[in-house]
């Protein structure tokens, strides 16, 4: 694909992401951020991305964000010791799920996290809980993310950089295939989320 073409694709992606975007923020409005699983929530998205003509694939691995510049100021998922980590919904195959699921786009070199839209509600959330005091939150809440803005852990981790680390692994693969059946299995989206018991966190 040339530049050319692929930057006019992109753009057209920009406009279906900002769409897909109204529906995941009214749908999973209110849920508490470890409920609401990167499994659910981008496959819920992708439906949308593939009628629309996108080569889009949900993929499963190791991911991380630096959000800020102090100590406590990575998310990661797959990397930390597994009760930190724990991407988990009641009691399904997302439950014992350790890591993080995104979306590939190949051809356009880009990946799109819906997860983005709520990280850092998730990590003040989190952070309250654990008795942290840190609200400084830098990274941007944008969808996508092209590939070329990709960082190692390490830079995320040892040099506190601002930015995304994805890893792709084939651990988790077969659990995150289960977990999307499981969710098809459902008549509406409405019944997963009531299955699962999402209720609104209180305000």
């Amino acid at each position: 694909m040339s530049a050319k073409l692929k930057a006019i694709k992109r753009v057209k992606l920009q406009a279906v992401v900002d769409e897909i975007t109204i529906s995941v923020n009214e749908t999973f409005s209110g849920l508490s951020a470890g409920d609401a699983s990167s499994i659910a929530i981008n496959n819920f998205a992708i439906k949308a991305l593939v009628a629309a003509g996108f080569g889009a694939k949900l993929v499963s691995g190791k991911a991380a964000f630096g959000v800020n510049r102090g100590k406590n100021g990575v998310i990661d998922y797959g990397f930390s010791k597994i009760e930190d980590t724990a991407n988990y919904v009641a009691d399904s195959p997302i439950r014992n799920f350790h890591g993080h699921a995104w979306i590939d786009i190949k051809n356009l070199d880009v990946i799109v996290d819906f997860t983005l839209l709520s990280m850092e509600a998730g990590m003040l959330a989190d952070n309250e809980k654990r008795g942290i005091v840190d609200s400084d939150y830098q990274l941007t809440n944008k969808v996508i993310v092209p590939k070329s803005e990709n960082k190692t852990f390490a830079r995320l981790y040892d040099h506190y950089d601002i930015g995304y680390h994805y890893s792709r692994t084939d651990n988790g693969t077969q659990l995150v295939l289960e977990a999307i059946k499981w969710i098809n299995s459902f008549d509406t989206f409405s019944d997963y989320l009531a299955q699962v018991r999402l209720v609104p966190t209180a305000k």
